[in-house]
């Protein structure tokens, strides 16, 4: 997701215009201008335009007869308005393209068409649909935002973005739209964004608790801490009787690091129908974050209990049941996972059916998540039924040639986009809902969890001339994730690591992706004398050298970012490093993961902790 708000091209929609009206296009630059008089630095253009169209007769005829020819009469209209309340939605869909043959350049039809198509899982012809309206009329607020929604739901996230945005442009008040706004920069973590929807709602005079609340969140997710305490300040005076306050109290205290206290704050909260939900949901998740999962687990089980399908509470109790080993239920509950925060993954759409175990069939895997998930993930095909015929994996294109070179029985990798290829397949499945479907537990995943990727063996050979000729044990390490959701929870200091592992016969190999010599800069120059960067090697964009580079090396050490999955599905040794609040992914019954049979788990509680493990971590291993 883009961190910046998207540009405004109106130098694109003026040269639209012009090319329409020499194109005779009357209609098509007539409803561009009526767009762009909404925008300020457009409007004198706007005006301009329209006035030398509008004192023309003829093309005021031409515009006229054009409108009548192209959109249906208000019975046609409101016989394709009533379709939405059909309970078969598909004769709905077919309706709507029989009256789209009489007026395929119809603005409205086109609209209609295409919502009636998502709602079917027609999603490329949904996609045509809006596209060609928007094409008629491409300021067009309506359009621009249910388009926008469509693309950021389906399939383009910082196409449909983009939309939205140009639709707060044309509608810079509206309500709906900051907000939707405000969700989507919140869904991508660019809060810096968010804040600035918010506290525009906020400026405009809202009353609305919800708004005050959102803001004060964001502010805490940014660390600007005066700025969250006066708005909760002035959150306190305005809604003065609201049970709202001791939970936004709480939040404070929690970001302090005051859980003690936030707990008690929130048990001062008169337990009604309107509040339990919530302070029961709010006190699970800080006992998980006391290390407490058994309290935890009590009280998100009895916020189930007010509202069973709530997808808040079971993605919460999702993390506390695969944390502690309750697979069934873990799984289960993961599947609420698309309701969660940071989760921007859209949902696939398609008529063929969500596969649940059927046999004797063709099913398509599709990707989500981040790679480094991905990865692991992927150890899972292995699990597949040997009665499915083919397995059709949608797969980052980072990481297609590994799987191919892989030549894994059944499985034949999906080269371009979803809604872009023309795929047979039976069922369809998200890749993280294998272990729901196969009812995975960890000893059926370890059992089948071996090395499944392959490095290309000439980039390996490319890179071991890099090396000295002496051989030296070669120590591949990455110390930080760049995922803010839980950064906090993954990063080891890298002067300590270097520390703590520097030896003469040993050659330290950097496989951190993102700019480095920040950290760099706090290590002293007596532990870089082995150390290799290879700066040529984009560690996040070109996975095949990074793959090549890891092959390379002997053993691994690393926090928990994609450098782990790889390392371990390549068949690397590899040394997990993870404070006690890590990642539910990484509980195990054995000392190494459950997930990759070559890494081995280390978990500290404080720096105490993490000096003692890398001072005893076993460097004699090789791949």
């Amino acid at each position: 997701m883009e961190s910046s708000v998207p540009r405004l091209y109106l130098n694109t929609f003026k040269k639209n215009c012009d090319e329409a009206i020499k194109n005779q296009n009357y209609v098509l630059a007539y409803r561009i201008c009526q767009g762009l008089l909404k925008l300020p630095k457009a409007s004198e253009f706007s005006r301009r335009i329209l006035k030398k169209l509008q004192s023309n007769p003829e093309i005021v005829r031409i515009i006229n007869q054009q409108n009548s020819k192209l959109e249906p009469g208000e019975k046609i209209k409101l016989k394709l308005l009533n379709l939405f309340h059909l309970d078969d939605k598909k004769a709905a869909y077919k309706t709507c393209i029989s009256e789209l043959e009489f007026f395929p350049n119809s603005i409205f039809t086109n609209h209609i068409a295409a919502q009636l198509a998502e709602r079917i899982g027609k999603i490329s012809k949904a996609n045509s649909y809006y596209s060609r309206a928007l094409t008629l009329d491409p300021l067009n607020s309506t359009l621009l935002r249910n388009y926008g929604v469509f693309l950021c739901t389906h399939r383009n996230v910082k196409e449909g973005r983009n939309h939205l945005y140009l639709c707060k442009e044309l509608e810079p008040k509206n309500t709906e739209i900051i907000i939707l706004l405000a969700n989507l920069e919140n869904r991508h973590q660019n809060y810096h964004l968010e804040e600035k929807h918010w506290q525009q709602l906020v400026n405009n005079g809202s009353l609305v608790l919800l708004h005050y609340g959102s803001l004060f969140n964001c502010l805490l997710e940014q660390g600007k801490i005066s700025s969250a305490k006066k708005l909760l300040g002035k959150i306190e005076i305005l809604f003065k009787k609201s049970w709202m306050i001791n939970v936004f109290r709480a939040y404070m205290q929690s970001y302090e690091g005051h859980l003690q206290e936030a707990v008690e704050t929130l048990e001062t909260v008169n337990l009604t129908e309107e509040s339990s939900l919530t302070i029961y949901n709010e006190l699970g998740n800080l006992y998980k974050k006391m290390g407490k999962n058994s309290v935890a687990l009590q009280y998100l089980e009895e916020a189930l209990k007010i509202q069973p399908e709530n997808p808040l509470v079971r993605w919460n109790l999702s993390y506390i049941y695969l944390s502690t080993g309750k697979f069934e239920k873990g799984w289960e509950f993961y599947e609420a996972r698309w309701d969660s925060k940071g989760w921007t993954t859209p949902y696939f759409q398609t008529e063929k059916p969500v596969w649940k175990g059927e046999e004797n069939c063709t099913i398509l895997i599709w990707k989500e998540q981040g790679i480094g998930d991905e990865i692991m993930f992927l150890s899972l095909l292995r699990c597949i039924p040997e009665s499915i015929h083919e397995i059709i994996i949608q797969c980052d294109k980072r990481l297609t040639s590994m799987i191919k070179r892989a030549e894994i029985k059944r499985v034949r990798v999906l080269e371009n986009d979803l809604y872009n290829e023309a795929v047979d397949f039976d069922y369809h499945i998200p890749i993280g809902s294998l272990c729901y479907v196969l009812g995975l537990e960890q000893k059926s995943i370890s059992n089948n969890a071996q090395p499944y990727l392959i490095a290309d063996k000439n980039l390996v050979a490319e890179l071991q001339p890099a090396f000295d000729q002496k051989r030296n044990k070669r120590i591949g390490i990455s110390w930080k994730s760049t995922n803010s959701l839980f950064k906090n929870q993954k990063d080891i200091p890298l002067p300590l690591v270097l520390e703590k592992i520097t030896r003469e016969d040993i050659t330290i190999v950097n496989l951190q992706y993102g700019n480095i010599y920040k950290d760099l800069k706090k290590v002293e120059n007596k532990f870089l004398s082995n150390f290799m960067i290879f700066n040529e090697i984009d560690k996040f964009s070109d996975l095949e050298r990074l793959a090549a580079l890891i092959r390379c090396c002997d053993m691994i050490i690393t926090s928990s970012n994609v450098t782990v999955h790889l390392a371990s599905a390549l068949g690397v040794p590899c040394h997990l490093i993870i404070n006690e609040q890590h990642d539910w992914k990484w509980f195990s019954d054995y000392e190494t993961s459950y997930w990759y049979p070559k890494c081995v788990i280390h978990i500290y509680r404080n720096f105490q902790e993490l000096e003692h493990i890398l001072e005893n971590l076993n460097l004699s291993e090789t791949s």
